[in-house]
């Protein structure tokens, strides 16, 4: 696992960044993280302080450790902190701080604690376990807002569960890349434009030019408003652009757009193909009543 951590650089752009980050932005308070082989690790004491305040945050971390009802996947890991010094620090994962968020009481005292707690479960936290586990019950899926929306607009059962799955494929494939380009040198307006990038080689429009012409505000996501094929063209894209970064050890906005460049002639290539399955449609079957 690599020792490199930081605070998350974030910025105004297609918002598909790990959860912890955006609520850390939206509540405007510093996670540290540090990302390994398995994925992303969040500072424990940073996610307590941003939850119950800075003022609070030592006496709920020794009320947390006094109790046997919080239970979750703690690593002690090394962190260098301003004054160059090097301290052990409790790290964990989404599930982790999402736990955390649960057990903690929402009081006067923690005005934010019950906004982030809402947001944590209307931001799709759920349903990313139902990615995860398809095997749950369709039951709770189709109470998920973006399911009802597929299935007013005509999507039938199947239609609307593949669509939700192909775009939690690509939000995870989102995360990675904006973590690589965080870990190689992106700043500030770089991931906006980066981003305009990739979605104009994987869909022939960037992302600014697509807000535009669908109405979309600059900080909603796009995704919801791409189809099933739009948004597998920009996961491919996204995913050999990440391949490329990495391989070629590319460093810097300018190294990093020049992979992404070299990504258009493989997707120009195969869109004819993948259109051209996309649009094959199949007979529906009949449905055998038991």
């Amino acid at each position: 696992m690599s020792n490199d951590n930081s605070v998350i650089p974030f910025s105004e752009f297609d918002d598909d960044r790990p959860i912890p980050f955006i609520v850390a932005d939206k509540w405007n308070f510093s996670l540290t993280y540090i990302e390994g082989e398995y994925g992303f690790l969040y500072s424990v004491r940073d996610w307590v302080a941003g939850l119950v305040g800075e003022e609070n945050v030592n006496q709920t971390l020794k009320n947390m450790r006094r109790t046997s009802e919080l239970v979750f996947s703690k690593h002690q890991l090394p962190y260098k902190a301003s004054n160059e010094k090097t301290y052990q620090m409790e790290f964990t994962d989404e599930d982790g701080l999402y736990q955390i968020a649960q057990y903690l009481r929402v009081t006067k005292e923690r005005a934010s604690l019950r906004e982030i707690k809402d947001y944590l479960v209307k931001a799709g936290v759920f349903v990313d376990k139902i990615r995860r586990n398809p095997d749950e019950g369709i039951e709770t899926l189709e109470d998920h807002k973006e399911y009802k929306r597929l299935i007013a607009s005509g999507f039938s059962r199947v239609e609307a569960r593949q669509w939700i799955q192909r775009r939690e494929k690509g939000i995870a494939t989102r995360k990675e890349i904006t973590a690589v380009w965080a870990e190689r040198g992106a700043k500030g307006r770089d991931y906006a434009d980066l981003t305009n990038q990739a979605t104009e080689v994987a869909i022939g429009k960037t992302a600014t030019q697509l807000r535009r012409e669908l109405t979309i505000k600059r900080n909603d996501s796009l995704r919801p408003y791409l189809s099933t094929m739009e948004l597998t063209e920009l996961d491919i894209t996204e995913t050999l652009a990440k391949g490329l970064h990495i391989e070629r050890d590319s460093q810097g906005k300018p190294e990093l757009s020049e992979d992404i460049g070299d990504v258009r002639p493989i997707m120009d290539a195969a869109r004819p193909e993948i259109e051209k399955a996309f649009s094959k449609k199949r007979p529906r079957r009949q449905q055998t009543l038991l």
